[in-house]
């Protein structure tokens, strides 16, 4: 007797029951919001109970630029505000956070409007020469010009110069700075060298040796000078003579020779070679020419060898 067949009964399960169940996106949306306005909230209690309740409003300032100075990579990486205003009327400005190890901390503090305000080290010293230069071409200089005999009387003082009453002539034929130092902010010490031509006693103008005298003078923040004292003696830079050419005398080729009459053309007429030398990479040539009044100066030019 066979026996009936077995059947094996599946059970139907939904495919929803399989799948992973997933928050809806509009509940996570709620969550969101509820954790960002409760750090906003949590915040903002941080800041006010941090913050001095003295009623003083700060206002951030967008970050400096660095160049590579310690100070201005600080205000970069700070956060930047002005504070309290004096009773000058001066603001400050407050550079943080630093941190306490960091080598610009100590040099790093509160700001006033004027040191904001100030010129920079480079154009001072700029400042310093041109008005050393200018000082010592007004001081040297006698033409009986009252208005600078004034202005000179405003800045030395009582002390007697020759400009009210002069009893000669004197001009400034030139006037260089050629060294310049800084014993203390703001002071600089310019050594200037000059010629004058002074007036002889039948009249005539004599060139003087070069002399050099020394200008201390004060800068202010805002760009101002003053003259500390009256111009002090100090030495003239030395000069050494020539050195003697290298070469031997020779005979360049003709075009060269025109080349070299060609190039002094600028600096006079009647040009003339003098003499030619040769150290086997170039040509040295001695060149006069002559100037209007008939005088005669040597010029030096250089051709390369062909």
């Amino acid at each position: 007797m066979s026996e009936p067949p077995e059947f094996e009964e599946l059970e139907q399960i939904p495919w929803s029951a399989l799948a992973v169940k997933t928050p809806d996106s509009r509940t996570r949306l709620v969550y969101v919001a509820l954790a960002v306005a409760a750090t906003l909230g949590l915040g903002l209690l941080a800041v006010r109970w941090l913050l001095p309740g003295d009623g003083q409003s700060t206002v951030a300032l967008p970050p400096v630029a660095s160049a590579g100075d310690p100070v201005d990579e600080a205000l970069a990486a700070g956060d930047v505000t002005v504070g309290e205003v004096d009773a000058a009327g001066r603001s400050t400005v407050a550079v943080g956070p630093i941190p306490p190890e960091s080598p610009v901390s100590a040099a790093v503090g509160l700001y006033s409007e004027a040191d904001l305000m100030a010129i920079a080290v480079d154009d001072e010293l700029r400042l310093a020469t041109m008005r050393a230069e200018w000082f010592v071409q007004d001081y040297f200089t006698v033409d009986g010009d009252q208005q600078l005999a004034g202005e000179l009387a405003a800045l030395v003082g009582d002390v007697a110069l020759p400009h009210s009453a002069p009893t000669g002539s004197s001009y400034v034929e030139w006037a260089r700075a050629f060294s310049t130092t800084s014993p203390a902010p703001g002071r600089y010490i310019v050594d200037v060298a000059y010629r004058v031509l002074s007036s002889a006693t039948d009249g005539s103008f004599v060139r003087m040796p070069v002399r050099a005298v020394a200008i201390t003078l004060e800068i202010d923040i805002d760009g101002s000078t003053t003259i500390i004292d009256l111009p002090a003696s100090t030495e003239v830079p030395a000069t050494n003579s020539m050195p003697a050419a290298a070469g031997a005398p020779g005979t360049p080729p003709e075009d060269l020779i025109a080349v070299a009459l060609l190039s002094v053309q600028g600096l006079g007429i009647e040009a003339e070679v003098l003499e030619v030398t040769s150290d086997g990479s170039a040509w040295r040539f001695i060149v006069s020419v002559a100037d209007p009044s008939g005088i005669r100066w040597p010029i030096t030019v250089v051709l390369p060898s062909t």
